[in-house]
């Protein structure tokens, strides 16, 4: 049995309670490693088949759900407990490149090589707000603990606060 992914690990993230670790590749696995048994030298894990190369994750609602993103241009959410699709998002036109989830669980920020922050309403299931198009691609973006704005930086190095309501940049730094 493999271990090790068999292509490029593109992106990482720990559960909120530190007991897992999902590594994504290029070789489309997802794979889910208990922390705790590879520190004591049994590197247990769940290996996941993906539609196609994985470029994001993220956790959400605690740690109950797991956001992946790829190049596919889509974003799949996955029950954590049983490892099952949930949903599957569309919207952007170009591969996946940053998914941050709101503090409440409750929005999804999904930025993409189209140039496009798209901010996904997983309880309302609505089609997704899209704003930009940005100069260059997002590198970075978090959410506010008010869940309202949020603050976004791409490859031209200006940080923009949004506000989600009105749409609109409240200040650039």
């Amino acid at each position: 049995v493999k271990l090790r992914h068999e292509e490029m690990v593109s992106c990482l993230a720990f559960s909120p309670d530190g007991r897992t670790l999902v590594s994504g590749g290029t070789d489309t696995n997802l794979k889910l490693w208990d922390v705790r048994g590879c520190q004591a030298g049994d590197p247990r894990r769940e290996l996941y088949r993906q539609p196609s190369s994985v470029t994001a994750l993220a956790f959400m609602s605690e740690g109950r759900r797991l956001v992946t993103a790829h190049a596919n241009r889509t974003l799949r959410v996955l029950d954590v407990a049983t490892v099952r699709l949930t949903a599957t998002l569309r919207g952007p036109e170009a591969a996946v490149t940053l998914v941050r989830p709101d503090p409440r669980g409750r929005l999804l920020m999904a930025a993409s090589q189209d140039r496009f922050m798209r901010i996904f309403d997983l309880e309302a299931q609505a089609p997704p707000l899209s704003l930009g198009p940005f100069r260059k691609p997002l590198t970075a973006a978090c959410f506010f603990e008010d869940g309202r704005h949020l603050a976004a930086v791409g490859l031209e190095n200006i940080v923009q606060i949004w506000d989600l309501e009105s749409r609109d940049v409240v200040a650039s730094l």
